[in-house]
């Protein structure tokens, strides 16, 4: 089975021209191209520049390529949306990105062929590309592991998953919402903070982001999300003026790596726990956690000023 790749552009040409010089050298079956139109006459300018650095590129003329052009602007949720039940109209799966999303070359042919072999795994709904926290996945003999982490830095699903999504989370008013956060997320300050993200979202007629819901649902119909051992993806979006919600420096700038072919495949699908517990902690350490970290901090400022007194 061939995937093809959905890439959603918007109002920034350099980020546009890089991830198409990185596809250029991917052998890939098909790529969607999705051009969100502008909000305003300086997003006019921008978004023009990014359907012509598209049609300028050799991977428009060379390539399955197929650009599919808004003129108004959606939005990040109706424009993903929208262009995903698009893909789903047409295939069974696909392997997402945004303009903002660096990848190895290596990143299309782990996808395509793990898309292949799960298709028909009802409890495995996301493969991710990006591993937040490699190091430790170094002394795994296979080339991914299963956890319950789901990340939207390129990741490859199916249309049996997407086909529950709902950007108004009504599925998420009928659950147990403690019994459900306990299962998939190991700390209470960070059942806190997904708690108050999924109410939001779900209480919201006009969702701003579209990603909480995927991890919704996902946990809630096909829990179970698989991890490359390397990092083949990262977000370059942190730390620009035009950023939307990647504001600062990124926590998770992890190099990407290249990973090695044939797969190594795990012998049974275990989750592992450790990966997804690390996970929680660095996006939400609990006030224990915190404590320690200041303690820790100030015993080695009084370690260091004694030293120079010395």
């Amino acid at each position: 089975m061939q995937s093809p790749i959905a890439l959603f552009i918007f109002n920034r040409p350099d980020c546009v021209k890089q991830a198409l010089d990185q596809l250029s050298l991917v052998d890939f079956y098909k790529l969607y191209i999705f051009s969100d139109g502008p909000r305003d006459s300086k997003d006019l300018y921008l978004c023009d520049k990014c359907v012509e650095v598209v049609k300028s590129h050799k991977i428009y003329n060379e390539k399955s390529c197929i650009l599919i052009k808004n003129d108004k602007n959606k939005g990040m949720v109706k424009q993903i949306c929208h262009g995903l039940d698009f893909i789903f109209s047409k295939h069974e799966s696909v392997i997402y990105l945004q303009d903002d999303q660096e990848i190895n070359s290596s990143s299309y042919s782990f996808c395509n062929e793990l898309l292949d072999i799960y298709k028909n795994n009802n409890e495995i709904g996301h493969i991710n590309l990006s591993n937040f926290i490699p190091k430790y996945a170094h002394d795994l003999e296979t080339s991914y592991f299963f956890s319950h982490f789901i990340s939207v830095w390129g990741f490859g699903t199916w249309k049996r998953v997407w086909n529950s999504y709902d950007p108004q989370m009504k599925e998420w008013k009928l659950l147990n919402k403690q019994s459900f956060l306990k299962k998939y997320f190991t700390n209470s300050k960070h059942r806190r903070a997904v708690m108050k993200m999924y109410d939001l979202h779900c209480f919201n007629d006009d969702p701003w982001t579209w990603d909480y819901q995927w991890e919704f649902n996902c946990l809630n119909n096909a829990p179970i999300s698989i991890t490359p051992t390397v990092n083949l993806c990262r977000d370059i979006g942190f730390n620009r003026e035009d950023s939307t919600h990647n504001k600062g420096v990124n926590p998770f700038d992890n190099p990407l790596q290249e990973i090695t072919f044939p797969l190594i495949h795990p012998k049974n699908i275990s989750v592992n726990l450790y990966y997804h517990k690390t996970i929680c902690k660095i996006i939400c350490p609990s006030n224990i956690s915190i404590l320690k970290g200041k303690i820790l901090n100030k015993l080695k400022s009084c370690i260091l000023k004694y030293e120079k007194h010395f």
